[in-house]
């Protein structure tokens, strides 16, 4: 038997699902932050998957723009989330720019990979970070600002995993109890049928009799 065919197929839908997949969470990746107006002389964003699993690689957006030319400037985003149903956390760090001095209209755009640990709970990654910078013209300016926000929902694997096989018991369930219907009005048709088939049977052998009793008391024909 020839199985270089059914193993080239299965490589080959493997590879466009994965493809697929892939487009999908790069469709998901979303906006989580942007810097207030009020943040003179810089813009950051910053952008991340819209979910993920415990012990994904998600990676991280960062974007910042220069509005006119600064000295010293850090960008330091902290992740955290918790562990073991919130009594640990889990925290990491991503240094965006450390000490830099950017001219007018710079930007920068960095990518960064997180590596979330298995162990860490379901629910929600939460963001922080810090920015310090001083403005160099027209009046030297020093900075510093901070701010929170969420930034990826983890997803429970074992708790969709269980809702799967419940989804599949319950499909299987209602298969069953829909044939069971069936064979069940089946059986009430075929008794039904059972019950019209004794009448009819009764009523032929009562009508036979009848005919019979009366064939034999029929008078017997005078002769002339």
């Amino acid at each position: 038997m020839n199985l270089k065919k059914p193993v080239i197929s299965l490589l080959l839908s493997t590879f466009l699902l994965s493809l697929a997949f892939g487009f999908v969470a790069k469709a998901e990746t979303q906006l989580v932050w942007s810097s207030p107006d009020e943040w003179e002389g810089i813009d950051v964003e910053i952008y991340a998957p819209f979910q993920a699993y415990p012990g994904d690689n998600i990676t991280m957006r960062v974007k910042v723009g220069v509005t006119t030319n600064l000295n010293d400037t850090y960008v330091t985003v902290r992740i955290h989330g918790s562990k073991s149903e919130g009594n640990n956390s889990w925290t990491t760090y991503v240094y965006v720019l450390s000490g830099e001095d950017l001219p007018l209209g710079a930007v920068l755009d960095q990518n960064f990979t997180l590596n979330i640990p298995s162990d860490v709970s379901p629910g929600s990654l939460y963001g922080h970070i810090y920015c310090l910078w001083n403005i160099v013209s027209p009046v030297p300016k020093g900075h510093s600002e901070e701010d929170s926000f969420d930034v990826t929902y983890l997803k429970n694997r074992e708790f969709e995993q269980l809702q799967a096989a419940y989804d599949e018991l319950n499909a299987t369930y209602n298969s069953l109890l829909a044939n069971y219907t069936k064979l069940k009005n089946y059986k009430n048709e075929l008794g039904s049928t059972r019950n019209l088939m004794y009448i009819f049977v009764a009523t032929t052998v009562v009508s036979a009799a009848t005919a019979f009793i009366l064939l034999m008391r029929r008078p017997k024909r005078l002769w002339a």
